[in-house]
């Protein structure tokens, strides 16, 4: 759908306000997910795992996405160095 809509400009708007909606709504729903299913003498235990998660995924994030980034980048130019069609990474800038 994504493709189909990157030539309307209104419709990417739209996508990336509804993309935000339900990113803003995930945090709050974690807490109320918390505090709703685990029991009183629990949820201290739960918030702090769910804390140190975040944290943990905060931290961790951008390395791990650095090296994903790396990776791919070198494969896709080495695949496209490979057929002889062009220099390498004149498509990725």
């Amino acid at each position: 759908m994504g493709l189909l809509a990157q030539a309307y400009f209104p419709a990417v708007i739209f996508a990336r306000f509804v993309q935000g909606s339900g990113a803003s709504a995930v945090p709050a729903l974690i807490l109320v997910i918390i505090t709703r299913y685990v029991r009183p003498e629990g949820r201290g235990k739960a918030f702090g795992i769910v804390g140190s998660l975040v944290a943990m995924g905060e931290g961790i994030g951008p390395a791990i996405g650095g090296m994903i980034d790396c990776t791919l980048y070198s494969l896709v130019v080495s695949v496209y160095s490979a057929d002889g069609s062009a220099d390498g990474d004149s498509f990725l800038l």
